[in-house]
């Protein structure tokens, strides 16, 4: 039974996107499948793992802090300059992103 228990502890970790939002769904729907299954306990207890990582919080000087995405330091940044109405620098900001940008969802 342990076996059989790490194996579907396994799969579901190779069935994870990488996207944090995308796995969170996932995993919660692996809870909601394997919640009557005979060896649940390990199996729900290691998916709560998995959840949990993928919160992306971090521990920093003592406070929770949320990690931020490339994509969400570069809105960051851009939003304040279409508020002041500098469309051009905020463009160039988006532009050069966008060209360095590599989507792993992409074909």
């Amino acid at each position: 039974m342990i076996q059989m228990t790490d194996e579907i502890i396994s799969q579901i970790k190779r069935n994870q996107s990488g996207n944090p939002i995308l796995d969170r769904d996932y995993l919660v729907s692996q809870l909601d499948f394997y919640k009557d299954y005979e060896n649940s306990y390990e199996i729900i207890k290691e998916i709560s793992r998995l959840i949990w990582q993928s919160l992306d919080f971090y521990n920093e000087d003592g406070g929770i802090y949320s990690k931020k995405t490339n994509v969400s330091r570069v809105l960051d940044e851009v939003i304040p300059l279409i508020e002041n109405r500098d469309k051009k620098a905020a463009l160039e900001k988006l532009d050069n992103f966008m060209s360095h940008f590599n989507d792993k969802y992409e074909d």
